[in-house]
């Protein structure tokens, strides 16, 4: 497989992965990130902003596959 890596400078590693196959296989991933133009802020007690702020990604892997065809299957990783 020849699939050359992709880097956007917004987007984090994980991301990038999905838009480097997606880029190998043609098959577009913009529609991936439309619900992620907002982030939500529950306040936690003795924590820093940045822990009370959370980003609306949770749908990246089901947009990937509603409008551009492409099923990802995330998987845990098991310890032994």
């Amino acid at each position: 497989m020849d699939i050359k890596p992709v880097h956007i400078n917004t987007f984090n590693c994980f991301e990038d992965m999905y838009i480097s196959i997606a880029e190998w296989l043609k098959c577009g991933y913009i529609f991936a990130f439309t619900e992620c133009w907002g982030f939500s802020y529950s306040k936690k007690e003795g924590s820093k902003i940045e822990e009370c702020i959370s980003l609306n990604r949770e749908n990246i892997f089901k947009n990937l596959e509603l409008y551009h065809g492409l099923s990802i299957k995330k998987e845990e990783e098991t310890s032994y």
